[in-house]
């Protein structure tokens, strides 16, 4: 009589996708310098608010380049739910959902407060669609 054991180990077969979705996402997101291409706000072309907007993401900060005033020049970031389509604002809590691909990456944001400053053209609200390239 012939038996076989066989000892299987999450350890040797990991088959969660999670740590691997997280780290992609995160590479791709972190490192190079994103500018924006193309912004609307509740669907009306508003590129020139923030025709000159970059962002540098690192493993937890932010850094924004002519962003005022919905982009702080220096922020904390880190993803907010596990499939890795939000990230989560440190100053504020603001919540964004993002999509990326290699080369461009869309991020979604609703802005509701009201800014005071040189215009209404600077105190735009509503649902904010930010698409930038590397």
């Amino acid at each position: 009589m012939l038996t076989v054991t066989i000892h299987l180990s999450s350890c040797c077969d990991n088959n969660d996708p999670q740590p691997l979705l997280e780290e992609k996402t995160k590479q791709n997101l972190v490192g190079p310098t994103w500018k924006v291409q193309d912004v609307t706000v509740d669907g009306a072309n508003r590129t020139d608010v923030y025709k000159d907007l970059t962002l540098k993401f690192g493993d937890n900060t932010l850094l924004a380049t002519k962003g005022a005033p919905l982009w702080q020049p220096s922020d904390t970031w880190s993803f907010k739910t596990e499939d890795k389509k939000t990230i989560k604002r440190g100053s504020d809590g603001l919540e964004m959902g993002i999509t990326q691909t290699d080369a461009v990456l869309t991020i979604s944001l609703v802005w509701n407060r009201t800014t005071y400053g040189p215009g209404r053209k600077l105190s735009i609200s509503g649902l904010h669609v930010f698409t930038f390239t590397k």
